[in-house]
């Protein structure tokens, strides 16, 4: 459960990076 969660942000956050850049 953890670890899907941190998944899931960490993906996120990689999402938000491609944006922006």
């Amino acid at each position: 459960m953890s670890r899907y969660e941190t998944g899931k942000r960490e993906a996120d956050y990689k999402t938000l990076i491609q944006l922006a850049d």
